[in-house]
């Protein structure tokens, strides 16, 4: 079987929109044979095999729109596809859909959230819902089958479409383990010798913009002995010994796992789960976030794999509860035990794959 994903988003460049489409590829992989359609602004930093590339401008999306769906019809007109999976990918399925009844192919949608409601939580105007409605109903109830990444989103659009599946978020746990020799390393060259948290990026998105806020208004509050490492492209830099600029990094995983915890300080909420949340739990770090930073994680407890406060609580309770070291190693473990139970691969590579062979 010949599959096709097509992902509106620039897969040499690593964000919350890439990570999923790249990881359903290396599952679906083992039994079908697949090519990823992606866009591409610019040089990216890393090459990525099997994949057809869309060249858009860095501009607006309105701008890079009509180009994205003109190179997403001409791909779909030169090859022959039996099911074509959108990854989130709005815009792209008109294209998709219209074809589908010329080549007798199979349409599958992937929700990554609730696209009228994460519209109306970034402020959007009323026509702009009001479209993202429209939009939202047209793809979910015209697609051949939904992929819903939370049981939110899946309650949602099963009004729509009644083939629907649930398959959250997944990792492979295999992969994200910790490696002591080279943390050492990592927080020896940072000049790291007390407790090391971090904010996960990349910071030019929307929903990840008011982390930054939130670490410079409060960085004096934080204890002396507590270090931050910003991970990703941040433009909004500040001037303090006490941060840590990575930029974009190749060796995320091991970066990763130099930390003590990570701070996720969500003030939008998504209506999908967030990979930088269940990233760290899987290396056994503890989480520090707010209710918004919770969304979308239907099988994580409060408490006992994760830290969840109200944001005006945040910095008092990580003062509390950081320097216990028992006690941050109990949720460690919790959070790595719920990631191997609730989200791995090979939890959710069988349902994934059923999706195809129907």
């Amino acid at each position: 079987m010949k599959v096709a994903v097509s992902v509106f988003s620039d897969i040499l460049r690593d964000d919350g929109t890439t990570v999923r489409p790249i990881r359903v590829c290396d599952i679906l992989r083992e039994h079908f044979e697949v090519t990823m359609i992606a866009a591409k602004s610019g040089r990216g930093r890393r090459s990525h095999a099997q994949a057809t590339f869309i060249s858009v401008p860095r501009a607006r999306q309105f701008l890079q729109t009509p180009i994205w769906v003109l190179g997403l019809l001409r791909v779909m007109l030169k090859n022959r596809f039996d099911v074509v999976l959108c990854s989130n990918d709005w815009f792209g399925f008109s294209v998709l859909h219209l074809l589908s009844a010329l080549r007798k192919r199979r349409v599958v949608f992937e929700a990554h959230g609730i696209l009228s409601v994460e519209y109306r939580n970034l402020g959007r105007s009323k026509i702009v819902v009001t479209f993202a409605q429209l939009l939202e109903r047209y793809v979910v109830k015209h697609a051949s089958a939904v992929v819903a990444l939370s049981q939110d989103i899946f309650d949602f659009y099963r009004n729509y479409n009644h083939n629907i599946e649930l398959v959250p978020v997944f990792l492979d746990t295999e992969r994200y383990k910790p490696d002591v020799q080279k943390r050492q390393e990592l927080r020896q060259n940072y000049r790291v010798s007390g407790k090391l948290i971090g904010l996960i990026g990349p910071f030019n998105l929307k929903f990840n913009e008011y982390f930054l806020t939130f670490l410079y208004e409060n960085i004096s509050r934080f204890d002396s002995r507590i270090k931050f490492m910003i991970i990703g492209n941040c433009d909004y830099r500040i001037e303090n010994e006490r941060i840590v600029y990575t930029g974009y990094v190749e060796d995320y995983i091991d970066h990763l796992a130099c930390l003590d915890c990570v701070l996720v300080p969500s003030k939008i909420p998504t209506t999908g789960p967030l990979n930088k949340v269940l990233e760290p739990m899987s290396l056994g770090l503890p989480v520090f976030t707010t209710p918004a930073g919770l969304v979308g994680l239907d099988y994580v407890t409060p408490g006992k794999d994760i830290m969840v406060f109200e944001e005006k609580d945040l910095v008092n309770k990580i003062h509390d509860l950081i320097f216990d070291e028992e006690f941050i190693a109990e949720i460690g473990k919790n959070s790595r035990q719920v990631v191997e139970v609730y989200y791995s691969k090979e939890v959710y590579g069988k349902k994934l794959r059923a999706v195809f062979e129907r």
